[in-house]
């Protein structure tokens, strides 16, 4: 996430929250 957001911690949080949802083993 950071790649594409930058140091944007809240959007790379609530990302990596939905991303975790959809594919858990790749994170």
């Amino acid at each position: 996430c950071i790649a594409a957001k930058g140091e944007d911690a809240a959007e790379c949080d609530k990302f990596a929250k939905y991303y975790r949802s959809l594919c858990p083993g790749e994170w």
